[in-house]
């Protein structure tokens, strides 16, 4: 485990973030054997021909995986907390392109833990070949998926945010389910997570959360620290739950069944439409039949309307949950 020290000035600066090269990582742990709950067993199928591909075209992208699967301290390097909710692949990248030589064999090496590192990972200039390797898995992977990715990663927020607004950071970090418990009013800790202790000292915590199960710390000390997490209802992306809800699919169609199932937190029509790559409109048509039977209710959250599922629509695709 690893234990935080906070300032209120800390509180304060919580933030959420987005990170590309987070999910990136991620999907390389899973392919490369590390293990995520079953509900995301479906990635390694969907990519494990491409990921096969990249690495023997790239000694490097092989050498990456097999670090990132094993290791319990990831390079600080590659994984530097993201700044913010629009942050882009190619910041992250150019960030990783232009560390020093020195600094990025120092993190590989600790993060290797005096294992000898692959082909890939050896000699000079390893910052720019890692920042292009990624690129490559980037491109061939997670792109493809990314609008799904990331609007998955953006209701999880929603959700966050509303525990914010009801209990503050200081309550609401206790009941997000992120391994985070408070040892005393300025120690936080996180189980699941090993490393040296660290000092926030005003650089604010920043929660990122990942679609595809990763949980790690980065640090980019003395300026950030960033906590990587599991996003809420990844596994509906892969059909999750799929078996117990055929029966809502027979009575209400598969379109309005599946919008009820991404509805297991709040989320608005556009973030919907991305998660289940439906157009905007139709997302907005069968949202409002739903509506009109009672299956959802909406509220206005700033310029956003947010949907929700009523005890009726949880009946609907969770047998047994209104009992």
């Amino acid at each position: 485990m690893v234990v935080l020290r906070v300032s209120a000035d800390d509180l304060v600066g919580i933030r959420f973030a987005l990170s590309p090269i987070g999910e990136t990582i991620a999907a390389l742990q899973i392919l490369a054997g590390r293990r995520r709950p079953v509900e995301l067993r479906p990635w390694r199928e969907y990519g494990r021909a491409v990921y096969a591909g990249l690495c023997r075209r790239d000694p490097t992208v092989a050498a990456i995986a097999e670090l990132v699967a094993t290791t319990s301290w990831l390079p600080d390097f590659i994984c530097a907390p993201p700044p913010d909710l629009r942050t882009t692949v190619t910041r992250e990248l150019t960030r990783i392109a232009g560390t020093p030589d020195a600094r990025a064999r120092h993190d590989l090496e600790v993060s290797s833990g005096g294992r000898p590192l692959g082909e890939g990972l050896a000699g000079s200039g390893v910052a720019e070949r890692v920042a292009g390797s990624l690129l490559s898995v980037w491109s061939e992977l997670v792109e493809p998926m990314w609008p799904r990715l990331q609007a998955i990663a953006e209701q999880d927020v929603l959700y966050r945010t509303g525990l914010l607004t009801a209990h503050g950071w200081s309550g609401a970090l206790s009941g997000m389910n992120l391994g985070v418990r408070w040892l005393t009013s300025d120690r936080l800790e996180i189980a699941g997570i090993s490393g040296p202790d660290r000092e926030l000292d005003g650089a604010g915590l920043t929660l990122v959360p990942c679609t595809l199960g990763g949980r790690w710390l980065a640090t980019a000390p003395p300026e950030a620290c960033a906590l990587i997490y599991p996003a809420r209802g990844a596994g509906r992306l892969w059909g999750g739950g799929r078996a117990a809800t055929d029966g809502a699919d027979r009575l209400i169609g598969q379109t309005r069944a599946a919008l009820l199932r991404a509805l297991d937190q709040p989320s608005t029509t556009t973030l919907l439409s991305r998660r289940l790559g439906l157009s905007t409109g139709g997302v907005g048509d069968h949202l409002a039949v739903l509506y009109d039977a009672g299956a959802v209710t909406k509220t206005r959250d700033g310029r956003s309307v947010l949907y929700r599922r009523t005890p009726l629509g949880d009946a609907l695709v969770e047998p047994g949950a209104a009992e």
